[in-house]
């Protein structure tokens, strides 16, 4: 089994003009074996080398120094019941190329009975929480400054667990890669290096272990090549939210094929982690990490890479790869907030302004699925309100489909707001149906919001999709009255507009 948790990082010192940056590019003309990162480990080839095209996979940083592994790991039993397993192989890698920057943490497993079918999903979520949970030994900093072994000597190892690595590997490797003498400690800032969410990658054999381990997985696509199918979804593990992908292989597919799908799914998530940071630290005012103004060479700096990485991390086809559904698997479950969003954009080129805007906005529509001790959860936002519950990917996707045809009404429209408002209503009472009522819930709600919104609604259609939220509506005592208050609203709305 193949287990890998990687840690994804902005570098925004790239467009403040800062000269004192330490990072050796981690490609040629690298001196592989020679240069190296403070307390984190030497450049070296990637013995297999990286793939044509994503640039910079070839070389990596080794990063033993930076987070350290438990003493014996090798002989630590991780899971429990039926399915145990022992750590064979792990590794500790860091990646960089421009302002993307990633941490991994690679296992390689010999997990028993993985194939059993009395394996419980219960047993398969202790395993993979006890991988997350494993103690690692951090660098100890002081300030943005590293302390040296000799210092730590007299000191208990500070101790994180993997799945909370990121800021202090975010505050190491901020330590590591800055110039002492051409950058005083004073001078440095925190969010200069900023953390993403992590990302976790699952590689097994079988592809019904994916449904026992994350029962509410949704598959992404099949990979032919790699005789592999992809799977998306969202795990929870000690309140750190995590970007989870599962590969389930079949036999006769070729390894390197899957050794390429992966590098891809990982360079993928760092590429679009940093740029969901940059966006989320660009602004006009004071108190703006990155601000467009008056500083044209950093205007000039951003809007190079933003040229670049929006077209990189959507398109279409990578490596033979549907990387579209990749990114379309995730993309919906971020919320990208600019402060000061319009006025920002104002300072870009019209063009570019546009296809930031497209992506902002769409993520603003984000909803977000998560697995946490068997119960799942999904966030749907709906204007300014977000609803969270036990709501599955198919409902979930019929509601927003219905309000992403409200958004298209004029913005001074009542019948906007009074859609909007049973789009909330109707949201809050699908987390209290069962599964297969829900899915007929939205369906009735898309229904009656497609004939709303058009130029010649139709009583007749509108009539039957409203009766079916009422009905929906009188197997939830609480919701009986808001839900019937918000259909009503809309239908004397739509009566009073044709009348």
């Amino acid at each position: 089994m193949y287990f890998a948790v990687q840690f994804p990082f902005a570098d925004l010192r790239e467009f403040l003009g800062y000269k004192g940056v330490a990072t050796p590019k981690l490609s040629p003309p690298a001196e592989i074996g020679k240069d190296f990162i403070r307390t984190s480990g030497v450049l070296t080839q990637r013995c297999k080398g990286g793939i044509r095209e994503w640039p910079g996979e070839d070389v990596y940083c080794g990063a033993a120094l930076a987070l350290r592994f438990p003493n014996h790991l090798g002989l630590a039993q991780l899971g429990t019941g039926s399915l145990k397993a022992k750590v064979v192989n792990a590794y500790r890698r860091f990646y960089s190329f421009g302002p993307v920057s990633r941490f991994e943490v690679t296992l390689q497993l010999d997990v028993e009975d993985a194939d059993a079918k009395g394996v419980s999903g219960q047993e398969w979520s202790v395993l993979l929480t006890n991988l997350l949970r494993i103690p690692m030994h951090k660098r100890r900093t002081q300030g943005n400054h590293l302390i040296t072994s000799a210092s730590q000597s007299n000191r208990k190892p500070h101790i994180v667990k993997l799945i909370h690595a990121s800021k202090i590997l975010s505050e190491v490797y901020l330590a590591a890669t800055t110039k002492r003498k051409i950058a005083p400690q004073d001078e440095q800032q925190p969010w200069w290096y900023c953390p993403g969410t992590p990302a976790v990658i699952i590689e097994v054999a079988q592809p019904s272990l994916i449904t026992k381990a994350l029962p509410y997985t949704r598959h992404v696509l099949d990979v032919p090549e790699a005789s592999a199918s992809i799977f998306h979804t969202w795990l929870i593990i000690d309140g750190q939210s995590c970007s989870t992908w599962l590969i389930a292989t079949g036999q006769g597919g070729d390894p390197d094929a899957t050794r390429r799908l992966r590098i891809c799914l990982t360079r993928m998530h760092a590429e679009r982690e940093c740029l969901n940071r940059i966006l989320c630290n660009i602004g006009i005012g004071p108190g703006c990490k990155l601000t467009l103004g008056e500083n044209l060479d950093q205007l000039d700096q951003i809007a190079e890479y933003l040229e670049e990485a929006l077209p990189t991390i959507q398109k279409g086809k990578r490596l033979g790869i549907e990387q579209i559904s990749l990114f379309n698997a995730v993309h919906d479950a971020f919320e990208v907030a600019i402060p000061g969003k319009d006025a920002t954009l104002q300072n870009l080129h019209w063009q570019l302004a546009e296809r930031v805007k497209k992506y902002i906005d769409r993520a603003q529509e984000g909803r977000i699925a998560y697995i946490l001790g068997g119960q799942m959860s999904t966030k749907i936002q709906i204007g300014n309100v977000s609803v969270v519950g036990d709501i599955n990917v198919v409902t979930a996707n019929q509601i927003v489909n219905s309000f992403n045809k409200v958004k298209g009404l004029d913005a001074s429209s009542d019948l906007k707001d009074k859609l909007e408002n049973l789009h909330v209503e109707v949201t809050r009472l699908a987390k209290e149906l069962p599964p297969d009522a829900a899915e007929n819930l939205a369906k009735d709600l898309n229904s009656l919001t497609t004939e709303a919104v058009s130029t010649k609604p139709r009583k007749k259609w509108y009539e039957m999709s409203a009766e079916g939220i009422l009905e929906a509506a009188k197997f939830v005592g609480s919701m009986t009255e808001p839900v019937g208050k918000a259909v009503k609203a809309v239908l004397a709305l739509l009566v009073a507009i044709a009348g």
